[in-house]
């Protein structure tokens, strides 16, 4: 791969001096890259991460700027600069990173997105697709203790928007559907055609946010911390932060997600580190949903001890993500695309992807990240993969959602991704309202998050903070012991 690197070399190179007063760094440390890589000059390692780094950056400044422009050339250049950095980092047989082809390769979709649009297809009863995705659930996550058969109309109540659904109970033909393939093993991977024993309860993880940051850069058009919203901006320190996960931890959770805006100067990667280690040492399990990150500041949170990353794509569409995304580094679709492979490259063990519900078109969205994630299941099987399909309920002032998606619709796209992905980890917040989240978690939930604050510092020993300097508005305000007790009512076991 090397080889054919520095073969184009020559051709890049000119080319890149031809292409502007931009290109000519690059070209530069292409050639420094080279030098270093087949041994003409000698470097030690920190020197050859930095420069890797560089390089790397240089990389999505590139695509930035090409945009959906992608030409033979400019496919050139990107997979030379890949080829350099896994050289420069140790990594001399690393594949080329592809997940723009995978994401963008509608014509020839894989078996999982088929089985995914099945359950979208509106001829296909609810019930049937409710039923075979809790059929899923049961099999890869374990049964409840209670299982008492409810007519889905009875169990979504209002939360269809008024479309009331008549069905029957579950019944006994619909369990004999058709089997799944591939079998969770006990550490959640998606090894093909390996089959472990299934949990005898299934279990319910719940988890709650700690923002550490309401200040950002970026003016994501549906977001309450975007730059321009006038909201009072709040920070925590290393110690506030310790203390809110000390908090949760009083109430019952070992699962923390801490969340920041993108503010580099604030959330840098010491201040992450120190958090992340700092909680790490309270004895509870972190993941991050935070700005993205070069596979050394990844690296760095992982030696701290960060479990896993949240990473939200929000559009796959790329012209609808330039328009939702107009200014600040989050404008950069490709450096945002290839965060979750940095970060799989540096050990994270999760990856949680989403769309952000109400911006896109929702059935072509959900089926890019079905594509999305079948590049990574088997780019990276050691990772394990979850799913997270946030939806706008209300943005910030003056914003609304152009394509709004019903409780219906959500309940479909869930049950979408089960089968489509049997032993997914499922992730629902508390940006939905309690009955579709019973709902959901009956069916085919295993992640919810519970007693969460969209406020930096939000959770307090006497009431916690919401209101309009939340990130989203939280609209099932249950505690986390409430939300214990349902879980323990309906026959989950609790993590």
């Amino acid at each position: 791969m090397l080889v054919e690197a520095e073969s184009s070399l020559d051709v890049l190179r000119e080319w890149l001096r031809a292409a502007g007063r931009w290109a000519p760094p690059l070209a530069e440390l292409m050639q420094q890259a080279s030098a270093i890589a087949s041994g003409v000059e000698t470097t030690v390692r920190d020197e050859r991460l930095l420069l890797a780094e560089r390089l790397e950056r240089w990389r999505y400044f590139f695509l930035h700027r090409c945009g959906a422009k992608w030409t033979p050339m400019v496919c050139r250049l990107a997979e030379s600069l890949d080829r350099f950095v896994a050289r420069l980092c140790d990594r001399p047989n690393a594949a080329v990173r592809a997940a723009r082809t995978a994401v963008e390769n509608s014509f020839c979709p894989p078996l999982e997105e088929r089985k995914a649009c099945e359950c979208l297809n509106p001829l296909v009863p609810l019930q049937t697709v409710v039923v075979r995705a809790q059929r899923l659930t049961d099999e890869h996550f374990g049964k409840r203790r209670i299982r008492r058969p409810t007519e889905l109309g009875d169990a979504l109540g209002s939360a269809v928007n008024d479309h009331h659904v008549s069905q029957g109970p579950i019944v006994e033909a619909a369990e004999n559907a058709e089997r799944p393939g591939p079998q969770r093993d006990t550490a959640g991977s998606f090894e093909r055609g390996k089959i472990a024993s299934t949990p005898a309860v299934r279990t319910m993880h719940l988890y709650a946010p700690i923002y550490l940051t309401s200040r950002c850069v970026n003016y994501c058009l549906y977001c309450g911390f975007r730059f321009p919203h006038a909201i009072q901006r709040r920070h925590l320190s290393v110690a506030e932060a310790v203390e809110q996960a000390e908090l949760l931890r009083g109430r019952g959770l070992s699962r923390m997600l801490l969340v920041a805006g993108e503010f580099p100067a604030l959330a840098s990667i010491d201040y992450l580190e120190s958090i992340v280690a700092a909680v790490v040492r309270l004895g509870l399990t972190v993941d991050a949903e935070i700005a993205p990150q070069s596979v050394r500041g990844y690296h760095r949170l992982v030696q701290a001890g960060l479990h896993g990353i949240t990473l939200y794509q929000e559009l796959y569409d790329r012209r609808h993500y330039r328009q939702f995304h107009p200014r600040g580094p989050k404008a950069c679709y490709d450096w945002r695309l290839e965060a979750v492979e940095r970060a799989a490259e540096a050990g994270v063990q999760r990856i949680n992807l989403g769309i952000l519900l109400g911006l896109g078109e929702p059935r072509e969205e959900l089926a890019a990240m079905v594509r999305h994630a079948v590049y990574l299941r088997d780019r990276f099987p050691h990772c394990r993969i979850a799913f997270s399909l946030p939806r706008i309920h209300r943005g910030p002032p003056g914003f609304e959602p152009p394509s709004p998606v019903s409780d219906e619709l959500l309940v479909r796209m869930y049950c979408a991704l089960r089968a489509a992905f049997p032993a997914a980890e499922l992730v629902l917040s508390t940006r939905e309202r309690e009955p579709l989240r019973n709902h959901l978690s009956e069916i085919c939930i295993t992640h919810l998050s519970a007693g969460s604050s969209t406020v930096p510092g939000g959770y307090a020993e006497r009431g916690d903070l919401h209101g309009d300097e939340g990130q989203f508005p939280v609209c099932d305000p249950r505690s986390v012991a409430e939300i214990i007790e349902w879980c323990h009512r309906v026959g989950f076991e609790v993590r």
